[in-house]
């Protein structure tokens, strides 16, 4: 008999490494050593798989994201991840799904892999000042907002068709939405 094998993301593994990395987190928010605002965070899905897809303008996006998503989560994120020492094995443990940025079929593929799973759309802004590129330093104090979008259903009726088609509409509406949720608003006069 086929059976489904549970993906790794929501194994017992990745919820203890999800416990054990997001207390001292949790106690960084706590006591605002990085000033880190989330919008929308209920439109995460409270039950079942789910898949972030965030703009990525900082090495500190998957933890920001992660973190603040205050459950098991698969995120979608940058390939070169899994080269870094350390963080490579943690996001392979906790079932992340890597994509090599650019890649139009590397996007397809993901997004097979995400049939009738929601996909929720996430904004980052500020990050790249937390930890800019080709930077080790930190700045804890610059600002950074994490906006949630409302969760893209890959099997609404949009994206019925011709594979091809129905995932380049599904990907240019993560693609907007994204962009929509990490431009910053404008300053009030």
């Amino acid at each position: 008999m086929f059976r489904r094998r549970t993906p790794r993301g929501l194994r017992p593994v990745a919820w203890s490494v999800t416990k054990a990395v997001r207390a001292p987190m949790r106690t960084m928010a706590a006591f605002r050593i990085f000033d880190v605002t989330v919008n929308n965070r209920q439109a995460i899905p409270r039950r079942g798989v789910a898949i972030l897809a965030s703009n990525h303008i900082s090495i500190a996006d998957a933890p920001f994201s992660w973190a603040a998503s205050r459950r098991v989560v698969v995120a979608i994120a940058m390939a070169e991840l899994w080269r870094v020492p350390g963080l490579g094995p943690v996001m392979w443990l906790l079932g992340h799904i890597p994509i090599k940025r650019g890649n139009k079929r590397s996007a397809k593929r993901m997004l097979a892999r995400a049939t009738r799973v929601p996909i929720v759309p996430v904004g980052i802004i500020g990050s790249n000042k937390v930890v800019p590129l080709g930077s080790l330093r930190v700045h804890r104090k610059e600002p950074v907002t994490l906006n949630f979008g409302e969760p893209i259903n890959p099997c609404a009726q949009r994206y019925l068709g011709p594979e091809d088609e129905a995932q380049e509409r599904l990907l240019a509406d993560l693609r907007e939405a994204i962009l929509a949720l990490s431009t910053p608003e404008p300053a009030a006069a």
